[in-house]
């Protein structure tokens, strides 16, 4: 370019510079000193591009300036002119450059980048994209298409498209770094022969076109192909290493959220959900249970964002339901009972449709059918030869699987041998995998037994045999409850024991029919003799239950129910924190929403539990706390309760009589408010210290922690009643109407039977003893009748502690124990 050239292009932008008549909306071609410009010849405005992005590299403060040549610029772009190599790179420097002067020198919390370089994003992304149709990068242009990248992915998510486009364009691998799972897969990917790379490159090109909510025709048979190149086994051994990593937090911020740590990129989303789609290809357990996973982490709920990311496990639900393996019913039971997002649950349920419609099973028995057994060839056994070593997976319960190593000769094996691990790693990875799959899915298909109850479930003796009784994995469950079967217009309880079902005495049950009626029994209407015969036999056979149910709760109706009519009081006036009420009700299958301090309604408001077989719907009222600041994002911390009423679905605003409720259907939702208030109560919370709130804060904490027992913790005296002089702690230990009281070495404590709190005497001080604190405790042998109560655990754990006080080491319990000696 001749000196005079230059001059006529800088003297061209220097008239734009000075221009005076730009009006808003600013419309380039119609000002002065546009003209010269627009009659210059493409490669001209090549230079005149360079030139503008030259000026506003050198402009921070006038921003009318700024406003105009921004403009120009992409008025220029736009004309998709014949840009060149060094022009191109000339451009991107200049226009990346001013976000690093701003980043340091102004508002570096708030930009990665100048708003001259968003503003004409889209027209440098297409110039981009069209000198690499025509040309192959350079390592030094690439490299800077690559520094672009970077910031924008530092940025807000509204640049996805933009960073894919430059990515693929720019010949880089599309997946953004500063993610667990993507940091590892471009350390893998480019670890890989050129050639593998370019196969890799070329597949997750499609997949970052993986937009729509399920795969195209023209999409499935593209990435077939690029798929046939990466090789199954590789793409397999990929996923598998993957997607567990999608879980843990990013490596490096992403912007505009406080809570950083488990934010998806979203091009990163689109490439997971693409590879997401690859994976009805194939059918082994391994991929199943990585989708599956995935799917879990998706839905999962992040702080002030709510969930993770529902497009990526919609992806994965989509792909379970179109794999026709028993091990997808697992998963996606395991996503069914875990993930209480209702857009979720309408994906789940379509997924199970496809399935019901290809096998031609109804859902409720596919549901049943459908459980995978994970290789038990009996009720929870498994076993497995390596060699000439024999392993055997054993489920005691829902929370322990126990693993036996045998020699040749029979001998049992305390470590897993060498042989194993040396010869057949991947089969002992698979095996322990395997007790990990059990675990997580008899919690759920615990929870589904147990909702029986209100579903109204009753089987044939032959069903029942099938599908509980002698299934390899729910059996685990079924043989340790009790069970009621209809035998010649008799209902008789039974329980499996020793091979056969036995009653209360250990009578066999005789006379049972194929078509049988059985269904679980519930301790409701029973006599209390034969309730007790049940605990009492549980004690002595040492049978576990996967949940209470001889020593379920009951709650009939009371005298001031009756006179209320139309509503329960029972549990109105607690204070309870609304984030973990909210959490339990996710839980039980009660829709409830969070009361919000910009919320334009009143501050009252009702958890719901619809009870479609019974045509009923169940309302616990809530009344958040106002006098107390919200939290961050607006939610109210506490709740006080109100009460409970019942609507039959025809008339949804007229409550009915509690004595129209059906005995069963009250008693198990009044079980679920009582769990509501007595695990979310402040009662319940230890470090909970006079004078952190206002005084009636403070007034009903006191009455909660140390006041009169629940039905749940009526229930837990009884159970002491009869365990305590089964403990070795037993002669230094009673329980009163309220108190398991324990008399240690230094004092004498009083546990309160509902809360767990404890007190001191003689002057009834308080101590606190935070769970998970103290060491290791001497409950592990401890036989519990059935499994989930938590707070039964702790208060064993305190009392163990506590009868043997002179030897307890932790300097926060101790100081207390030191202090109030001091006092008393």
């Amino acid at each position: 370019m001749t000196r005079k050239h230059f001059d006529e292009i800088t003297s061209a932008v220097q008239l734009l510079v000075e221009e005076q008549n730009w009006q808003y909306p600013y419309t380039f071609q119609t000002i002065k000193s546009a003209k010269p410009i627009l009659a210059m010849s493409s490669a001209e405005q090549v230079l005149v591009v360079i030139e503008i992005a030259r000026q506003l590299s050198q402009t921070q403060e006038d921003w009318q300036l700024i406003s105009h040549l921004e403009e120009a610029l992409f008025e220029l772009l736009s004309r998709r002119l014949p840009i060149g190599h060094d022009d191109l790179l000339l451009l991107l420097e200049l226009l990346i450059e001013p976000a690093d002067v701003w980043d340091r020198e102004r508002h570096r919390n708030y930009f990665h980048y100048s708003y001259t370089l968003i503003k004409n994003l889209p027209t440098l992304v297409n110039t981009i994209e069209s000198y690499s149709k025509d040309n192959e990068l350079t390592s030094e242009l690439q490299s800077t298409v690559g520094t672009l990248c970077s910031k924008l992915e530092h940025g807000h998510i509204y640049y996805r498209r933009e960073i894919s486009q430059l990515r693929i364009a720019s010949q880089l691998l599309p997946i953004v770094p500063g993610e667990a799972w993507s940091d590892v897969a471009i350390s893998d990917l480019l670890a890989l022969s050129t050639s593998a790379q370019s196969d890799w490159k070329k597949l997750l090109i499609i997949c970052a076109n993986a937009k729509q909510s399920k795969p195209s025709a023209k999409w499935k048979r593209i990435s077939a192909a690029a798929l046939e190149k990466v090789g199954h086994e590789d793409f397999c051994q990929a996923i598998v290493r993957w997607f567990p990593l999608v879980d843990k937090p990013r490596t490096q911020p992403i912007r505009h959220y406080e809570d950083q740590s488990h934010l998806l990129h979203e091009v990163n989303v689109d490439i997971l959900k693409g590879l997401v789609w690859l994976c009805t290809n194939f059918e082994t357990a391994d991929i199943v249970r990585a989708v599956g996973a995935l799917g879990l982490s998706a839905y999962r709920r992040v702080k002030g964002v709510g969930e993770r990311c529902v497009r990526l496990g919609n992806a994965c639900v989509w792909c379970l339901g179109q794999i026709p393996t028993e091990e997808t019913m697992g998963q996606l039971a395991i996503l069914k009972a875990k993930v209480k997002y209702r857009g979720a649950q309408r994906e789940i349920a379509k997924a199970l449709t496809v399935i019901s419609n290809r096998t031609g099973q109804s859902l409720e028995a596919l549901t049943e059918e459908a459980v995978p057994t994970y290789g038990l060839s009996e009720v929870g056994k498994r076993q497995e030869q390596f060699g000439d070593f024999t392993a055997t997976l054993s489920v005691v319960d829902t929370q322990t699987i126990e693993f036996a190593w045998y020699r040749p000769d029979g001998k049992r094996q305390k470590s897993v041998p060498k042989f194993v691990k040396e010869h057949h790693p991947n089969e002992l990875k698979a095996l322990k995998q395997a007790g990990k799959d059990i675990k997580k899915l008899l919690s759920v298909q615990c929870d589904r037994i147990e909702s029986s109850y209100l579903q109204r479930r009753t089987w044939t003796y032959a069903t029942w045999c099938k599908n509980y009784l002698n299934h390899p994995l729910i059996g685990i469950l079924a043989r340790r409850l009790i069970w009621q079967f209809h035998i010649q217009e008799q209902t008789i309880p039974a329980i499996w024991w020793q091979g056969q079902l036995v009653t209360t005495e250990g009578k066999p049950l005789e006379k049972i029919q194929p078509d049988t009626t059985v269904d679980l029994w519930h301790p409701l209407n029973m006599v209390t003799e034969q309730v007790l015969a049940w605990r009492s036999w549980l004690l002595a056979h040492r049978v576990k239950q996967p949940f209470k149910q001889a020593h379920r709760e009951i709650y009939l109706l009371t005298d001031a129910e009756k006179t209320t009519n139309t509503y329960s009081n029972r549990f109105a006036a607690h204070i309870i924190k609304q984030h973990q009420f909210n959490s339990l009700c996710r839980s039980r299958e009660w829709e409830n929403y969070l009361i919000l301090s910009f919320d334009c309604r009143e501050p009252g408001s009702q958890a719901r539990r619809q009870l479609s077989e019974w045509s009923l719907q169940a309302e616990f009222w809530v009344e958040a706390i106002v006098d107390n600041a919200e939290d961050p994002y607006g939610a109210y911390p506490y709740l006080s309760t109100d009460q409970v009423r019942f609507y039959t679905t025809d008339t949804p605003d007229t409550p009915i009589s509690l004595s129209d409720v059906p005995k069963l259907v009250f008693s198990e939702v009044l079980r679920d408010v009582d769990l509501f208030v007595g695990v979310a109560s402040i009662g319940n919370d230890p470090n909970w210290r006079p004078g952190q709130q206002q005084e009636r804060y403070n007034t009903y904490w006191q009455s909660y922690s140390f006041g009169q027992l629940s039905e749940t913790a009526k229930t837990r005296r009884q159970l002491f009643e009869n365990l305590i002089p089964r403990l070795k702690i037993a002669d230094c230990c009673h329980v009163t109407e309220r108190f398991l009281v324990v008399q240690g070495k230094l004092r004498t404590y009083k546990i309160h039977l509902g809360s767990g709190n404890i007190l001191m005497e003689p002057n009834d001080q308080y101590l606190c003893i935070v769970p998970g604190r103290t060491s290791k405790s001497n409950t592990t042998n401890v036989f519990l009748p059935f499994e989930g109560d938590g707070t039964t655990a702790i208060i064993l754990s305190k009392a163990f502690l506590l009868a043997a006080d002179d030897k307890i080491n932790d300097p926060t319990i101790v100081s207390q124990l030191k202090l109030r000696s001091l006092s008393a």
